[in-house]
């Protein structure tokens, strides 16, 4: 609820994978959903999203978005970290490291954004350090710039 108004009605699971606004996003969780700003741009006939000057894959109907803004929502557990180059990776930076015993809990920089991704607890990696995320294709979740509603 938001200011008494119903945003979404659905199972706790289906909230969690699939909110209905950034909102519902930021709120339920933790950590909160990650966002980041991206535009889309069509190669051909492929929809990529730029975040950061580097291309991943969009959602198929977001083609007809081409020149867009959109925010890309993402669950810190749904966000794989190497520190080699990943295909189809962003390339980040390691601010933060905070040892949760099952696994660590990394806040990382994304271009100018700092994002949540939670890695294995064997996981080495120091501070300042280069990092490559890659994103589960079936977890992302694509949300209107300007409104914060989800797209797909």
């Amino acid at each position: 609820m938001k200011e008494g108004e119903i945003i979404q009605h659905d199972t706790p699971m289906r909230i969690y994978d699939e909110p209905a606004t950034i909102f519902v996003g930021g709120f339920i969780g933790n950590p909160p959903m990650n966002f980041l700003k991206g535009s889309i741009e069509v190669n051909g006939d492929q929809a990529v999203v730029s975040v950061g000057g580097h291309h991943l894959a969009a959602a198929p109907s977001m083609e007809k978005r081409s020149g867009e803004t959109v925010l890309l929502g993402i669950r810190a557990e749904n966000i794989h970290a190497t520190t080699e180059p990943a295909r189809e990776g962003l390339p980040a930076r390691v601010l933060v490291i905070e040892p949760l015993g099952s696994h660590l809990l990394l806040t990382v920089q994304v271009g100018a954004e700092a994002i949540k991704v939670i890695a294995r607890n064997d996981f080495v990696v120091e501070p300042q350090q280069g990092i490559w995320l890659r994103l589960e294709p079936g977890k992302v979740r694509w949300m209107n710039a300007q409104t914060g509603e989800a797209l797909v």
